[in-house]
């Protein structure tokens, strides 16, 4: 009994220190894809006409951890890609060496602001008003879908070659929900 309430308490102290880092790290790539927004817009000679927004709600990340143990459609590979999906939690909550999540985040809101500008040109209704928001852990997600993706170990592509799923099952929406 005394093991079990050892072993929970050390788990709950575990997790509140990952979400207090993992929210200083969201805080900080939200800042760097903010910078990089702006060198992108720079470099590219982008006109600020559509208000771009980088958004860090620190609520995505026990959002994201309890999504790792939820919806999957693969009951065979249960404990594979529960790690999968570890891996890329703790990947996208880590500090980068070189700042890749933010720039991928900050590419995506160039080209919405882009699309809507378009909007705005062909007169589509409600394009007047056009804002671009970017969440920050849900950009930081499609950042791991492309380096999961580019995953060319033999047991991880057999694994996906026998249940027939892309790396968008891996992540399969249920952040989104």
């Amino acid at each position: 009994m005394i093991i079990v309430i050892f072993t929970i308490s050390i788990i709950i102290i575990v997790l509140t220190i990952f979400f207090f880092v993992a929210r200083a790290r969201l805080l900080e790539k939200g800042k760097q894809s903010q910078v990089c927004y702006e060198a992108l817009q720079k470099e590219a000679n982008l006109e600020a006409s559509i208000p771009t927004t980088f958004c860090v709600n620190s609520s995505r990340i026990p959002q994201i951890i309890v999504s790792c143990f939820k919806d999957n459609p693969l009951p065979r590979y249960k404990i594979v890609l529960l790690f999968i999906r570890l891996r890329a939690v703790i990947r996208l909550f880590s500090k980068e060496k070189v700042v890749q999540t933010p720039a991928i985040i900050s590419a995506m809101s160039a080209c919405s602001s882009i699309a809507s500008k378009i909007g705005q040109f062909r007169n589509y209704p409600g394009s007047k008003k056009a804002a671009t928001y970017s969440d920050v852990a849900l950009g930081g997600m499609q950042a791991l879908r492309l380096y999961f993706s580019h995953t060319m170990t033999p047991d991880f592509s057999q694994i996906r070659f026998d249940s027939c799923f892309s790396i968008n099952d891996a992540f399969n929406g249920s952040f989104y929900k």
